[in-house]
């Protein structure tokens, strides 16, 4: 069961991500700031339908402020992580090249070192 608490995480984001003004969202939302902020620091209220009635009809994903999942927020985080792999696999490559440059050059270009 989603418990009240990650719900008001999540709308905590959505404020922070629209610039962290809550009477802005509030407004936004159709709330007054003072019921939103009530709601988000409130461990007895819960997240109410008028709420979340809200945040939909000004165009945010309920389901995801619900359950936390979003298909298209998750397929682009697959995305980015593969991204990432690939990007530190190249790195190594890179180290391995560099040092084989280094060996290559050592070969073609000794110095005479005195020890």
């Amino acid at each position: 069961m989603v418990k009240d608490q990650e719900i008001k995480d999540r709308i905590s984001e959505v404020i922070t991500a629209g610039g962290g003004n809550k009477s802005d969202m509030a407004r936004k939302i159709g709330v007054t700031p003072n019921y939103l902020a009530s709601v988000l620091t409130s461990e007895n209220k819960g997240v109410s339908a008028t709420l979340m009635k809200g945040f939909a009809e000004a165009g945010i994903d309920t389901a995801w402020l619900i359950t936390g999942q979003n298909e298209e927020l998750d397929s682009w985080k697959n995305k980015a992580d593969l991204l990432e792999q690939q990007v530190a696999e190249l790195e190594k490559k890179l180290e391995v090249s560099n040092l084989l440059v280094q060996h290559l050059e050592d070969k073609l270009y000794p110095t005479n070192k005195i020890i």
